[in-house]
């Protein structure tokens, strides 16, 4: 396979697992944007900006691309699950929307076997090294997170109203 159809596969599949999070989420009533999911208590709300932050932001304008702004902000991950109570739905979405298309620029503007340019010193024995590992890692990271969103779906909708809601595929108005 050569390096330009690897990357459309590796860019395409990411890119699948961000818009199915995208349905899923559209899918949440407003109430549960902020409910806590048991075990550990994050919210939906709390998923998606952990996307814009520790994943997209992190990943690709951080590792791979090294931009002085992100790694002075980030010297490590998690800030993304640090929510302000203000922050909305649509804020979250946005943000997030915004650090996917940021992350495509790098991503366009990279090859695959191009050096990360900056791995934070805590990861430095388990971190990606280049641009083909770190597609794979968001890819593993959104499939993971996805599989929790329809686990928050679960738990926010009663059985009937998930049976409908994913046969209409109405996305929430208010998101």
């Amino acid at each position: 396979m050569t390096q330009d159809l690897e990357k459309a596969a590796l860019q395409g599949q990411v890119d699948a697992l961000r818009a199915d999070l995208l349905a899923l989420v559209a899918l949440l009533p407003a109430a549960a944007w902020r409910m806590p999911i048991p075990p550990s208590g994050w919210t939906c709300l709390d998923l998606v900006h952990h996307l814009a932050v520790d994943v997209e932001r992190h990943w690709f304008r951080g590792v791979v691309a090294g931009q002085p702004d992100v790694v002075s902000a980030q010297s490590g991950r998690g800030h993304g699950w640090s929510v302000d109570p203000s922050l909305t739905p649509g804020s979250a979405l946005a943000l997030y929307r915004d650090e996917i298309r940021r992350a495509d620029q790098v991503i366009e503007s990279g090859t695959l076997d191009a050096a990360v340019a900056w791995i934070p010193a805590d990861e430095r024995r388990t971190a990606p090294q280049t641009l083909r590992e770190v597609l794979v890692t968001v890819a593993l990271e959104m499939a993971a997170h996805c599989g929790q969103v329809e686990a928050a779906l679960e738990l926010a909708l009663p059985c009937e109203a998930r049976t409908t809601t994913a046969k209409r595929a109405v996305p929430n108005p208010a998101v």
